[in-house]
């Protein structure tokens, strides 16, 4: 499916940072236990606190989430007669890359001695990808690859590498050899404490310690420039990673902060509110029934008739679950515009925002901006899901089914649908200023080509209990995994056929 160029292209520096995430900074593996080391000696009370547990959106190019990463200190007890403190991690790839580019849902376990922080134990478990459709068969992750280390070694995995670079008392200027095993590799770099920034995070405004890292045995990983953003205080908490890949900047950036006893860390200036716990980086515990992700965005080229070129473009996106007059909920968005010089034959320039309750996606408030031709709309309507109600703001009652979606709402809502070929599903939806029944009937499974990748999708007929319910021959295909992410949708027009492909990265030999 993928380019043969596309691994070596993504797999180092994007697995250097879900690796570099996942540990969130393999790069900074072995600091030696000198003294002048960055600074002096450990300080373990701060950096293996049990409960602590760390989440990160990792953003990849003009992906804004494109892997989500989690770091937990499990605690201290007794492992077959030998003392040690656990350490836990998760990495995943989500929508686009999860599909088309790099499938990963991995756990990381690493077991350590908790005066000098070397692991003697250090497992992975790799997880079936989510675009495998055996994937649906078995829950059952793989054996855990797993290692036995010797401490007397210093030889540190990823994952305890990053809380013993957090136990040191980082200082301005101070630089410090290191080394890592990096799979079947020693990775021979230098640390460099090149001086203080202050960063805006979603837990808080710090004053952050940049760490820069300096690869002396791999040009191409050194080319990468990683760079890690401690906060500076007592938590060294791993704020930010930066990682520059010719495909564009990989950065992994803290979400979520939680402790015992205290749910977030001490910033110089909080936030006025936390950000909301989101489902789909709630990995340690069974995940939520959301099929997307938080900021999930989707951006898909305008194709009129035969020609390849883009006449316009579509995005969408959700935003993160929080507080929306008054409710609690999710916010999904649709902006679609032509360009310039297609306007002539075929103009639009549509928005609209729905408010979606956040368990059931069904709308309480819906914003039309639309214009399309000659033909223009703004209007607002309030849902009332419970009395089957909706109110428009020029006072036109319209009488729904209970449990009625809107056009952009049914979008998000159908992906969480049974769509195993030939199932067929019905929902209300308000069909700007009328109900309607969709019937989304699921053709057959089948392949279809984006951005030079073949994936393997699912085709969908949408239709409507209208007497001409296929007229625009509405077609949606959606990948063929437990995501169900929107990959093309075609329309008949008066112009000719239309579709909306998802703009995928493009494969570039490197």
């Amino acid at each position: 499916m993928l380019h043969k160029g596309i691994l070596p292209a993504l797999n180092r520096p994007l697995l250097l940072i879900l690796i570099l995430v996942s540990n969130l900074q393999l790069s900074t593996a072995r600091i030696s236990h000198h003294a002048d080391a960055l600074g002096s000696s450990a300080n373990q009370t701060n950096a293996y606190k049990t409960g602590e547990r760390l989440i990160y959106n990792i953003s990849f190019a003009h992906i804004p989430v494109a892997a989500h990463a989690e770091l937990e200190v499990v605690g201290r007890k007794d492992f077959n007669g030998r003392d040690g403190i656990e350490l836990r991690a998760h990495l995943e790839t989500v929508d686009i890359v999860n599909a088309a580019l790099l499938a990963l849902d991995d756990d990381f376990i690493s077991r350590i001695d908790p005066v000098s922080g070397l692991p003697f134990y250090f497992a992975q478990i790799k997880r079936p990808p989510m675009n495998d459709p055996s994937a649906e068969l078995t829950s059952s992750p793989s054996a855990p690859l797993t290692r036995v280390l010797n401490v007397a070694s210093g030889a540190f995995d990823p994952l305890s590498a990053i809380y013993y670079l957090r136990a040191l008392p980082l200082a301005i200027g101070a630089r410090q050899r290191f080394r890592i095993l990096y799979g079947s590799e020693i990775v021979e770099a230098e640390a460099q404490v090149r001086g203080a920034e202050r960063i805006n995070t979603n837990i808080g405004v710090f004053n952050a310690l940049v760490v820069q890292i300096r690869v002396r045995n791999d040009q191409r990983l050194n080319d990468y420039r990683p760079q890690i953003y401690f906060s500076d205080d007592a938590n060294h908490l791993p704020l930010l990673i930066t990682i520059q890949h010719p495909a564009g900047e990989i950065r992994a950036e803290i979400a979520s902060f939680e402790e015992m006893g205290s749910p977030t860390p001490n910033p110089e200036t909080k936030r006025a509110s936390p950000p909301v716990a989101t489902r789909s980086v709630e990995r340690l515990v069974p995940r939520g029934d959301l099929p997307f992700s938080p900021n999930e965005q989707l951006n898909f080229r305008l194709i009129l008739g035969p020609t390849e070129a883009p006449i316009g473009r579509i995005t969408l996106q959700a935003r993160p679950r929080a507080r929306y007059f008054d409710r609690d909920a999710l916010l999904l968005t649709l902006t679609a515009q032509t360009s310039s010089e297609s306007a002539r034959l075929f103009s639009l320039n549509d928005r609209i925002n729905s408010y979606v309750d956040p368990l059931t996606l069904l709308p309480f408030r819906i914003e039309l901006q639309m214009r399309e031709g000659s033909w223009s709309l703004t209007r607002t309507i309030t849902v009332d899901q419970d009395r089957g109600l909706a109110l428009q703001d020029d006072g036109k009652r319209i009488e729904i089914p209970v449990g009625t979606h809107d056009l952009l709402s049914v979008v998000y809502a159908l992906r969480s649908f049974d769509l195993t070929p030939p199932k067929r599903n019905a929902v209300a939806i308000l069909a700007i200023s009328r109900p309607r029944t969709l019937y989304v009937t699921a053709l057959q499974r089948t392949t279809i080509e984006l951005g030079g990748q073949r994936i393997r999708a699912i085709e969908l007929a949408l239709t409507t209990d209208d007497a001409e319910g296929d007229k625009h021959q509405l077609r949606l295909w959606v990948s063929d995994d437990r995501r169900h992410l929107p990959l093309r949708l075609s329309a008949m027009t008066p112009f000719g056929p239309l579709r909306a492909d998802l703009e995928i990265i493009p494969l570039i030999e490197q």
